[in-house]
């Protein structure tokens, strides 16, 4: 187990050197094009963009909350992995493979129950609303 945690350090400049190469070969040649100045009211009428402000703030805190629980999966398999990936030590791919597909089944179905408290957040705002207006009349 020394060996290999001996050569991790290794890996992760690889991986750096690696994408600081891919970074520096398809960067422009010539510069970076200026883009023009452009309003959004332009293009928007004021309620899609208010819509659309509104629409930021939850998807903000789907990804956010996705992150997590990915670094919490990350986390788990590092601390204390799993024993069939301990034994499939011989195939490091194969072990790679599992543990990238636990954490993207982790993550989907994070998001979906994340996205469902969202819905029923929603849902209890839209009956609120509902109740009040009956009772207000």
């Amino acid at each position: 187990m020394v060996r290999a945690r001996s050569r991790l350090p290794i890996a992760l400049a690889a991986a750096v050197v690696v994408a600081q190469a891919a970074v520096i070969l398809m960067r422009p040649r010539e510069g970076v094009i200026e883009p023009d100045p452009v309003s959004a009211r332009s293009y928007f009428s004021a309620a899609e963009i208010e819509r659309a402000r509104d629409f930021r703030g939850p998807q903000f805190a789907l990804g956010l909350g996705g992150m997590l629980v990915e670094a919490g999966i990350l986390v788990a398999l590092v601390v204390r992995p799993p024993r069939v990936l301990g034994r499939a030590s011989r195939r490091p791919v194969l072990v790679g493979a599992a543990a990238g597909a636990v954490v993207i089944y982790g993550k989907r179905r994070s998001q979906l129950i994340l996205a469902g408290l969202v819905a029923l957040g929603v849902l209890l705002v839209a009956l609120t609303v509902l109740a009040s207006s009956l009772f207000l009349g």
